[in-house]
């Protein structure tokens, strides 16, 4: 085991593994009771002397976690209700077991000889051992079913908490995979020592290994094309964990008590999982018009939601640089999916309504494709069609997902969560056939009462003057074009909008110099509050029907139901 474990690098998973193994292995050679949890906690608790940090590893935490599962909680059920009967179809023609047994298990050996030479006769010598073999397939069907169910309900809330997903398919996928992956070890191994000493002793086992290993990229492929194979959910609230990990304790205890206890135990696990899963009302402000800018660094992303709810996400942050430039390399940092949609999720947000692209520059689309992926908008609205293979592989990805795709123009007026969203650019004349430009951007103007915010994406000069000629009303909040680019925010577009906040989406100490400082001159000259993400980080703006509008800054505004004060 330990040679074995070195081979495979020696991971701290892996560790974990051996020491574990090797603790229960010691007590059985010391003749000691052969207890799975308390090598468990010998190894737990040895790891923790060690590296007392490691408690609040998830990998720490999810490898024990699945260890209780099997061994704590499966195991024991099984042993209190179709296990026996598994064990005693070992051996079955030694008839001198029959009496060590429970009489029941005797009664049931001596029943499946008793159809195995009625099959006998019938079929011939060969059928005597089918009826045990049915039904040694069944048990141990059954086995893998339980350990999976116990393991996937157990496993619920650290998939919840660290990865916000939910594996609805996992358990027939590992019905597949898991007894494959113990034929796909060994000859793993048997393939790499045959290479050893010369590549043409490794073609056999080395083509049972390919055999095996596309086995199960087959299968789990197939089961992830499947809409509903990985759900995205928020984590659950404090409590529903804290509850959960005393549930697992409770189970623990109980299926080694009575048969009421264990099954008491039974009903509790599946339960808790549903709280696990169970969707929590989204963190909201009722009755307000909320506008939060993201801090997604030199990018945009907005969030607005309406005053009964409904959500719409105005770009998704992404890699500085024209689409061009970042579509054929892959970052490895997704904006998408490591700061937008956690956020999202933080607000208990499991679905947006609306998804909106100003543009297709990577700054604003980039993270978008992970959001379509984790909340599935009903809508994507975009504005014009510009040459860009990432664009275009968007809009396919939108359309797979089950995506409204929407083309929006100046004109258009779409009620959208007890707001009124107006359309203000790009004209219905406008096209552009080539790469995307600042000036294709989708303009928004989103009333609520005498409240209004507008939201600018990275329109320019020509986007604004056009705006400022077809007539532009005071607003409440602006969301600055280009990052605070001296392109944009105009003196004649700003004096017609004479906002009482505007925000800059912009990334600390970016080599653009955004936002500039006569745009930071024009815009607080005439009173009105700056707010800039790379000094405020995120900032939410609560605007009321009455006109009136409350600043709030930092993401943890909305954990807690009480009213938010104005900054």
């Amino acid at each position: 085991m330990t040679a074995y474990a070195l081979l495979t690098g020696f991971g701290a998973p892996v560790q974990r593994a051996l020491f574990m193994t090797a603790v229960f292995l010691v007590a059985r050679l010391l003749l000691r009771e052969r207890s799975v949890l308390n090598a468990l906690g010998a190894a737990a608790l040895a790891e923790l002397v060690w590296s007392p940090a490691n408690l609040f590893d998830a990998s720490f935490q999810m490898t024990f976690l699945a260890i209780v599962a099997i061994a704590g909680i499966a195991v024991p059920l099984g042993d209190r209700t179709f296990m026996p009967y598994a064990r005693a179809l070992h051996r079955l023609d030694e008839l001198w077991l029959d009496p060590v047994l429970a009489p029941r298990l005797a009664q049931f050996r001596v029943m499946l000889r008793m159809w195995g030479d009625a099959l006998a006769g019938v079929l011939g010598r060969w059928a005597y051992r089918l009826p045990a073999l049915t039904l040694r397939l069944l048990l141990w069907s059954a086995e893998l079913v339980l350990i999976g169910i116990v393991a996937e309900m157990v496993m619920a809330l650290p998939m919840a908490m660290y990865f916000h997903r939910a594996t609805i398919f996992a358990l027939p996928a590992n019905m597949f995979t898991v007894p494959v992956v113990g034929l796909l070890a060994p000859t793993a191994v048997i393939m790499f020592c045959a290479s050893l000493i010369a590549p043409w002793a490794a073609t056999l086992p080395a083509a049972v290994t390919a055999l095996l290993l596309h086995g199960i990229a087959w299968a789990i492929g197939r089961v992830s094309h499947v809409q509903a194979a990985d759900l995205r959910i928020p984590a659950p609230v404090w409590w529903v964990a804290a509850l959960a990990v005393a549930a697992w304790g409770f189970c623990t205890w109980a299926v080694r008590r009575s048969g009421t206890c264990a099954l008491v135990a039974a009903i509790t696990l599946p339960l808790v999982t549903v709280m696990i899963l169970w969707p929590e009302p989204a963190l909201i402000s009722s009755g307000a018009l909320e506008i939060t800018a993201i801090d997604v660094g030199q990018g945009d992303s907005v969030l607005m939601v309406g005053p009964d709810g409904r959500t719409m996400l105005i770009d998704a942050g992404g890699p500085v640089g024209s689409v061009t430039e970042t579509a054929s390399v892959a970052s490895a940092f997704d904006v998408g999916e490591e700061v937008v949609s956690p956020y999202l999720w933080s607000r208990r947000i499991r679905r947006l309504d609306v998804v909106a692209l100003s543009h297709a520059h990577s700054d604003h689309m980039g993270g978008m494709p992970a959001v379509l992926r984790n909340f599935r908008p009903r809508e994507l609205w975009v504005a014009v069609d510009p040459n860009s293979d990432a664009y275009r592989a968007l809009i396919s990805e939108a359309a797979e997902l089950g995506t409204t795709v929407r083309h929006m123009r100046a004109g258009d007026n779409v009620a959208l969560g007890g707001t009124k969203v107006k359309v203000l650019a790009p004209e219905a004349s406008y096209t552009n056939a080539g790469e995307p430009v600042n000036n294709d951007s989708l303009v928004l103007r989103v009333e609520y009462g005498k409240a209004s915010a507008l939201l600018e994406g990275d329109a320019e000069a020509p986007s604004e003057q056009a705006m400022v000629a077809r007539g532009l009303a005071p607003v409440t909040l602006l969301k600055a074009g280009h990052h605070g680019s001296r392109t944009s925010t105009t003196q004649e577009f700003f004096r017609a909008l004479t906002p009482k906040d505007a925000v800059v989406s912009v990334g600390k100490g970016n080599t653009f110099g955004h936002p500039r400082f006569e745009v930071i001159s024009r815009i607080t000259a005439g009173g009105t509050r700056l707010y800039r993400t790379d000094e405020f980080g995120l900032t939410t703006f609560l605007l009321n029907r009455d006109g009136a509008i409350h600043e709030i800054l930092g993401e943890k505004a909305f954990r807690s139901s009480e009213p938010q004060a104005e900054v």
